[in-house]
């Protein structure tokens, strides 16, 4: 909203809103955890806005325009990318927004510098991950629990990445050639 802060609702099991409980909201209530996030951003002097929010199936993806990526909800798939994946039938989920990170994905020559991501697109089982160096990423499937670098062929993207969107086994990635 235009106040800076996050609202949602809807049903809160498996963490769904983010807002550190499992309780239903029939109206917008502030995510607690950003109304936090911003109140220290603001005493420290730096940024604190919401740069792309997407959710699907039952979780929920923010860039902030400090280039973090949180999620949270359910993470049966590995969609949110936060690791785990233990390889039997349990519902993983993320009650509070949890930090994504894309450094140990990305090339050795990259380590030096601190990922920037600009955009992310949610899916039913999946999310795709576009960092300021246009590279992209994909978690999801019950195949990546933390994310992992697409290997785009230079041949058929033309351009920068412009849209990405994520089906439900699926992505989709516009260029700027369109």
């Amino acid at each position: 909203c235009d106040d800076g802060n996050l609202y949602n609702w809807g049903v809160g099991t498996y963490g769904i809103l983010g807002n550190g409980n499992n309780d239903y909201a029939l109206t917008p209530i502030i995510n607690e955890e950003f109304a936090y996030m911003k109140k220290e951003a603001e005493e420290a002097g730096t940024l604190h806005g919401f740069r792309k929010l997407d959710a699907a199936n039952e979780f929920t993806a923010v860039v902030m325009e400090d280039g973090q990526l949180f999620v949270w909800g359910k993470n049966e798939w590995g969609q949110m990318g936060v690791g785990a994946g233990i390889g039997i039938d349990l519902v993983e989920s993320e009650n509070l927004p949890s930090p994504v990170d894309i450094a140990p994905a990305l090339p050795s020559d990259a380590e030096d510098k601190v990922p920037f991501i600009i955009d992310v697109a949610a899916g039913m089982r999946t999310m795709m991950i576009r960092d300021a160096e246009d590279r992209v990423l994909k978690t999801g499937l019950k195949i990546d629990w933390s994310p992992k670098l697409v290997g785009l062929n230079p041949d058929r993207i033309e351009g920068k990445i412009k849209q990405m969107a994520c089906g439900r086994g699926h992505y989709a990635l516009l260029d700027s050639k369109n």
